[in-house]
């Protein structure tokens, strides 16, 4: 409801005790001679009782009936937000708790004690394992993008229940985790010790033939700092081309992908984003990319802002090689509550400039190239990059 200050003049009156028998005179309410309101506000009020007066009973209903004692008031209440948003059936919107915004605010800023996955809803009501970081906890264990999480320490979580999860999975450094995952119709068990994780989100390396290679695993804060600075090594270096590796990047910070775009286009449109009402949204890049050809390569772990990044280079003329991106085109804006939690929501979609759509659908590379199973080891180790291969053949067709 938009009218808060009606609202709140109303409250203001319920709470005082003027609650009385009501009398209908040119269209408002006389509240036992003390105070006249409209008939809106009465509206408004009736609303309120009904909607809010309801929740109250049930929760008086849970008090006095459930078999065991409810003390935590509290718990009831953030159960009830959650169902509320829950409500839109929108894997992506959440209600989070104190606990939960404050775990997502250490992994935004890249310092958080985990074991260095990024996971989203996935089909089935199952959390998909969308990527891993190198060289963390899950990737020695063997956890790979593709998996679908089924339980953290014996507790089961829901596809709608993603941050419930990711809270569960993170904890003080040193201690044990155990996370049941679903791969191939076999349940497979993980422990794993949590460690400090401060994301590097850009690795940089040499490769054969004077080629620079830039990793990006996610997108951070300061990750297109990050990415700048290694940039300019590599053009100092004299480098022919530079591979830059999406895969198995999961998203993060939008702007942050914007600022990786600049580098690699001239002025142009990289993403718009729409909301319900049509208003669009447009980031855009500035003149002044680097001189150095450039070939991206994504596979079905690359999503969020790395499909954006992806999708932009692509058509401003940029190649891209690998297999078909995961597909999450969608935003969702985070607002602080005054109880100390927040509120996630998807409020507006993403396109690539040419208008193509991102969401469910996601980026077709020009050249695909999918990885085969002799490729990959037991655990997950690439044995053979098919992909990285392919990319450094096409540095003719990127000048």
């Amino acid at each position: 409801m938009k009218n808060n200050g009606k609202i709140k003049t109303l409250l203001v009156g319920v709470v005082c005790g003027v609650v009385v028998a009501t009398v209908v005179c040119a269209g408002t309410f006389q509240l036992g001679g003390h105070r006249i309101v409209t008939a809106s506000q009465a509206e408004e009020y009736a609303y309120l009782k009904e909607t809010y007066g309801f929740a109250d009973a049930l929760r008086r209903l849970m008090k006095e009936q459930y078999y065991l004692p409810v003390e935590d008031d509290q718990a009831l209440a953030e159960g009830m937000y959650k169902g509320l948003v829950q409500g839109l059936g929108d894997p992506y919107s959440e209600y989070l708790t104190a606990e939960e915004w404050e775990s997502l605010i250490q992994q935004v800023n890249g310092s958080y004690s985990g074991v260095g996955i990024t996971m989203s809803p996935g089909q089935d009501d199952h959390i998909e394992i969308v990527s891993v970081t190198d060289g963390s906890p899950a990737e020695k264990a063997g956890v790979r993008s593709g998996d679908l999480l089924l339980s953290v320490d014996g507790t089961v979580y829901g596809g709608n229940q993603v941050s419930e999860a990711a809270t569960a999975i993170r904890g003080e450094e040193g201690t044990k985790v155990t996370v049941e995952v679903l791969r191939e119709n076999a349940v497979r068990t993980f422990e794993m010790v949590r460690e400090e994780l401060t994301d590097v989100t850009v690795y940089s390396k040499m490769l054969e033939g004077n080629i620079g290679y830039l990793k990006i695993s996610s997108f951070e804060v300061n990750t297109g700092k990050d990415f700048r600075e290694a940039l300019e090594k590599m053009e100092a270096s004299s480098v022919d081309g530079i591979v830059i590796d999406l895969r198995s990047n999961g998203g993060g910070v939008v702007d942050s992908a914007v600022e990786v775009a600049d580098e690699l286009m001239d002025a142009a449109t990289v993403v718009y984003a729409e909301n319900q009402a049509g208003e669009r949204t447009y980031y855009k890049t500035e003149n002044g990319k680097t001189d150095l050809p450039c070939v991206l390569v994504v596979n079905g772990g690359t999503a969020s802002a790395a499909e954006i990044l992806a999708a932009g280079v692509q058509e401003s003329g940029g190649i891209v090689v690998g297999s078909q991106t995961y597909g999450k085109g969608i935003i969702q804006t985070t607002q602080p509550l005054i109880n100390g939690g927040a509120l996630k929501m998807t409020t507006m979609q993403y396109y690539t400039p040419s208008g193509r759509k991102i969401h469910q659908v996601g980026v077709t590379p020009d050249v695909v190239v999918e990885l085969r199973p002799e490729d990959v080891s037991e655990k997950g180790v690439l044995i053979r990059d098919r992909q990285l291969e392919k990319a450094l053949e096409l540095f003719d067709k990127a000048e």
